[in-house]
C-alpha cells in the first residue's frame, strides 16, 4: 500500500484551547496613527531621469507627474525625498526631506526648475545607487518605525533591475516599501514586479507619460494607504477609535522573518462591550496589501473569546517560506473603542499519515509557558 504525506496542522487543537491563558505576558502598548487616513509619511521619489530612456519632452511631463502627485499629499503630514538617476555618475539629490513642516510649494519650484541632460554619461548612476543613497538618507531622516516609509520609482528603463540583496535590506532594516511605476509599453512587467514589495498592488505598469499625469491622483492615493512595516517582535500598537473612525479600513503589513514555514497567530484585542462577535471585522491575507473580504484561495482559522473586560479575537494563518509579507485589514463597526494587536509565530511541522497518537509540546515564540497537546492523526482516505 503506498502511504501518502499529509500535512498536519495544530491550528483545530489550538483553538480548542482557552486563548485567555495562551499569554503569559501583557500586551505592552504604544501610540499608533491610524494607517489608513496616513496624516503621517515619510515618502521618496526615486526618478529615472537617463536620456537613453526618455527625451526633453517626456522629462517634462515627468516632472509635471511628480508635481501633482506631491500636491496630492499635501493634507498629511509628508517629509518628502526626490533623488534622480541616470542622467550623471553620482544620484541627484533634489531634496531631502525636512526636519520640521515641509514647503510643497518650495519643493514643486525645485522640480520645476530642474533641467533635462542632453548629453549621454559615461557609467551612470543606477537605481540600485538611488536606492542605497535613499537608505542612507532615511537612517538619518526618517521618523520613528510607526510612520509610514515607501518609495515611489518612476522608470521607462525596459529592464529595471535592482540586487534581491538590496531589495531584502530596504525592508528589513529601513522597513520600506516600495511602488515600482513602470512607463511605457515597452518595460519589463516580471522585472518590474520584482523591485515593488508587492506585484499586484504596488507594481503599476503605464503606456505614457500623458497618462502617468492623469494616474498621478491615483498613485498618490496608493501612496497615502500605505501602512508602517511592523515586525513580530515589535511591541503591540494600541489606539483609540473613536465616532469618525467607525466603518472605515485600517490596514496593517508585517514583514515575515522567518525563512521557513510557520504558523501567524494574529490577536486583537478590543474593550468594546456588547456581541463578542460585533466590534470588529478582521481580513487577513498574504496576496492582498488591503484585504477588504476573506480570500477562499487562504486556510485562515479564527476564534474569539472574551477574556474578563477585554475581547480576543484570534486568527491563524499558514506562512509558507515563501511568504515575504502579512497584510491584515480591520473594520472597527459597533462602537467606539481601544484596540491593540500583536502577531506572533508558532513553528509547523509536517506529519506522516499513518493511525497514531502523538504526545507533543508546543512552545509558543514569546511565551515561556508549555502546552501539553495530544495530537491523533489519521491515514488519508485512499491511501
Amino acid at each position: 500500500i503506498t502511504m501518502s504525506w499529509v500535512l498536519v496542522s495544530i491550528f483545530v487543537l489550538l483553538l480548542l484551547k482557552s486563548t485567555c491563558a495562551s499569554s503569559s505576558k501583557p500586551l505592552r502598548s504604544r501610540s499608533y496613527s491610524n494607517p489608513t487616513t496616513n496624516r503621517s509619511l515619510d515618502a521618496f521619489f526615486a526618478i529615472d531621469a537617463s536620456n537613453k530612456n526618455l527625451d526633453a519632452t517626456a522629462f517634462v511631463q515627468m516632472k509635471t507627474a511628480v508635481s501633482n502627485i506631491i500636491e496630492n499629499l499635501r493634507s498629511g503630514s509628508v517629509h518628502i525625498g526626490i533623488l534622480l538617476y541616470g542622467s550623471s555618475q553620482t544620484v541627484d539629490i533634489l531634496h531631502t526631506p525636512a526636519h520640521g513642516v515641509e514647503s510643497i510649494a518650495r519643493i514643486k519650484m525645485r522640480i520645476e526648475q530642474k533641467q533635462f541632460h542632453q548629453s549621454t554619461v559615461d557609467n551612470p548612476s543606477t537605481l540600485q545607487a538611488a536606492l542605497m543613497e535613499i537608505e542612507r538618507i532615511c537612517n538619518i531622516s526618517c521618523r520613528g518605525t510607526s510612520i509610514p516609509r515607501l518609495t515611489l520609482v518612476l522608470t521607462s528603463d525596459k529592464q529595471p533591475m535592482v540586487s534581491n540583496a538590496q531589495i531584502t535590506r530596504f525592508s528589513l532594516y529601513s522597513r520600506m516599501t516600495v511602488i515600482a511605476v513602470g512607463i511605457g509599453t515597452e518595460v519589463n512587467i516580471p522585472a518590474l514586479s520584482l523591485i515593488a514589495s508587492e506585484r499586484r498592488v504596488y507594481s503599476i505598469s503605464l503606456a505614457s507619460y500623458p497618462i502617468l499625469i492623469m494616474s498621478a491622483q491615483s498613485i498618490a492615493s496608493v501612496m497615502s494607504s500605505v501602512p508602517p512595516v511592523l515586525q513580530y517582535s515589535d511591541s503591540t500598537p494600541t489606539r483609540y477609535y473613536d465616532d469618525d473612525d467607525l466603518d472605515l479600513y485600517n490596514t496593517i503589513q508585517y514583514l515575515v522573518p522567518d525563512q521557513k514555514d510557520h504558523i501567524a497567530m494574529i490577536d486583537f484585542e478590543t474593550s468594546a462591550s456588547g456581541n463578542i462577535n460585533s466590534p470588529i471585522k478582521v481580513y487577513v491575507s498574504t496576496l492582498e496589501p488591503f484585504p477588504t473580504s476573506d480570500s477562499s484561495d487562504e486556510a485562515q482559522f479564527y476564534v474569539s473569546e472574551r477574556c474578563g473586560k477585554v475581547l480576543r479575537l484570534r486568527y491563524y494563518l499558514y506562512m509558507s517560506e515563501q511568504v515575504k509579507r502579512l497584510y491584515i485589514g480591520f473594520v472597527v463597526t459597533a462602537q467606539p473603542q481601544t484596540i491593540k494587536y500583536k502577531v506572533s509565530s508558532i513553528d509547523y511541522f509536517p506529519i506522516k499519515s499513518g493511525a497514531f497518537h502523538i504526545n507533543t509540546s508546543i512552545r509558543l515564540r514569546n511565551d515561556y509557558s508549555m502546552h501539553e497537546l495530544k495530537l491523533f492523526v489519521r491515514q488519508k482516505e485512499g491511501a
